[in-house]
């Protein structure tokens, strides 16, 4: 198993050797390539290509982008309200209400995509007008940030990129505040501003400008999210089962991560033809998932065994649950609320990352 999964974002990483935007369209690895490193759903691929048609639905709301490249081939990019547009000249967020066929930019998208032709993929974050003669805009997760006299460090890409910071750094906000220094945190999903990266690991830059985009940590996880993240860790194999639940679509971009978790019986259907993709995630359904595929990787309880669980709400749990919630409390993979564990509690995407983080450490150690 890879000793560490990335956050949200590897585009980062992608681009330690970008000097403009073009030698970054060149380097970025395509989402056909992608490695068993980008476990989180929202982890990014960059795609530099031009828009050859616009969907767009009857009051005008922008639904997809249809692209082009000679590197990366025919792409469908799928827009929602999460999809955020930046203009990289001005560092500012942008109006996509000009829009045209013809245009050439960078789109971030995600890491999970179709396997139809052209492959369709959820567009994180759309770049335009790309200037020619400093670096674009690059799509970073924050994961630390530490501050001392003036000066700060921001910690990208699973340790492996610093993105240096001072007095002289602009940063701004999507919505077009100015912020300073320590407005910056951990979980922040930012667009950054440089220029060279120095060779080394972790490779390091400094950011003459940062721009933070609307949180989304606090969005709750869903079903097809899980299954999603469990799949781009497996490798993204090549499934043969056949797909029978009602609401999944075979052109959704988590169909073929759907079809996967359940062949190998990681995650099950509501018994009524439902797998329920977008419904929230709870915590013993969590735990049990991360439970059923460790076991696959040699893990889990064997023999007989005893473990008395604590919480006030134990008896609470699902007995299918039970087990999975003793394993992964016994090695401190779950969080739990003070004495509570919540069986039935949501979790958001930021809590996911922690506990997959934990996760993923235990099935190497």
């Amino acid at each position: 198993m890879h000793k560490k999964w990335v956050g949200w974002i590897l585009a980062g990483m992608m681009a330690v050797t970008v000097m403009t935007p073009f030698a970054a369209a060149q380097e970025v690895t395509p989402v056909s390539q992608t490695t068993q490193e980008q476990a989180w759903v929202d982890d990014s691929c960059l795609y530099y290509g031009t828009v050859t048609a616009i969907g767009k639905a009857e009051d005008g709301t922008l639904l997809w982008l249809d692209m082009t490249s000679g590197r990366y081939g025919e792409y469908r990019m799928l827009l929602s309200e999460q999809t955020v547009w930046v203009d990289s000249g001005n560092y500012t967020a942008d109006d996509p209400s000009d829009l045209a066929v013809g245009e050439s930019m960078y789109v971030f998208h995600s890491g999970v995509s179709t396997m139809s032709l052209p492959p369709q993929s959820p567009a994180l974050a759309v770049l335009r007008n790309l200037p020619m003669d400093t670096g674009c805009g690059q799509y970073h997760a924050v994961e630390a940030v530490s501050i001392e006299e003036g000066k700060g460090r921001i910690t990208t890409d699973g340790g492996g990129l610093y993105l240096q910071v001072d007095e002289k750094t602009r940063i701004s906000s999507y919505a077009g505040q100015t912020l300073s220094l320590a407005d910056l945190k951990a979980d922040d999903r930012i667009i950054a501003w440089y220029e060279g990266v120095q060779e080394s690991y972790p490779a390091q830059t400094y950011a003459h400008h940062v721009l933070v985009l609307p949180g989304q940590e606090q969005e709750t996880l869903t079903r097809a999210q899980l299954a999603a993240m469990l799949y781009e860790k497996a490798g993204s194999p090549v499934v043969n089962s056949t797909l029978q639940y009602s609401d999944v679509d075979p052109a959704d971009p988590y169909a073929e991560a759907i079809r996967w978790a359940d062949g190998q019986e990681y995650m099950n259907g509501f018994g009524d033809g439902r797998f329920g993709p977008e419904e929230a995630v709870t915590r013993e359904q969590m735990a049990t998932v991360l439970y059923r595929y460790g076991q696959d990787q040699g893990q889990g309880f064997i023999g007989a065994w005893a473990f008395h669980l604590e919480f006030t709400d134990a008896d609470q749990i699902s007995d299918y649950a039970y087990e999975a919630v003793c394993y992964l409390t016994m090695h401190q993979i779950f969080p739990a609320e003070e004495d509570r564990f919540m069986p039935q509690g949501t979790v958001t995407r930021e809590q996911a990352r922690q506990i997959l983080d934990s996760f993923w450490q235990s099935l190497e150690d």
